[in-house]
């Protein structure tokens, strides 16, 4: 084999190999039709590497005009994660009014980091429980999401 081939042949197998990796980003949405019977937004959370970090960011969207939006304000979501362990961590955070990312007269669209460049206290698989307390009061939210970003070691 030549050197020309021999070069060819190991550029293919390191594509290969890359792309066989786990990726280090993924996103999930529950639809509010869609929640568990306690009325939650449920997710897993991959967080199995102890050598990585890694950044959370919610998002959601409200179908809604301007003049109901007006009155929304900040929209309060209780979050309850459970480690792989067990042991069960909860808090109230809000998604600002002021953080919308994308707005037009109909639609107002959040992405909001929860958490960033974290390690978690046990490495392995987390579920998030997501409620929205106000959510009677929310017209037009479609649901909510969780995108999670692995940050490896190194590239802290």
């Amino acid at each position: 084999m030549g050197k020309v081939q021999c070069i060819l042949v190991l550029f293919l197998v390191s594509c290969t190999a890359f792309s066989c990796t786990y990726p280090l980003s993924s996103e999930s949405f529950v639809r509010v039709s869609d929640r568990d019977d306690a009325g939650r937004y449920v997710f897993s959370l991959d967080m199995s590497d102890s050598a990585a970090v890694y950044t959370i960011n919610f998002f959601t969207r409200l179908d809604c005009g301007d003049n109901m939006f007006a009155g929304i304000g900040d929209i309060a979501i209780d979050v309850l994660v459970e480690s792989p362990g067990h042991r069960k961590y909860s808090e109230r955070v809000y998604l600002p009014a002021s953080d919308i990312q994308k707005r037009n007269y109909f639609t107002k669209d959040y992405d909001v980091i929860y958490r960033e460049r974290f390690s978690p206290a046990e490495a392995g698989v987390w579920t998030m429980y997501l409620s929205v307390p106000d959510e009677t009061e929310l017209t037009g939210l479609r649901g909510i999401g969780t995108r999670i970003e692995k940050i490896p070691y190194g590239k802290r």
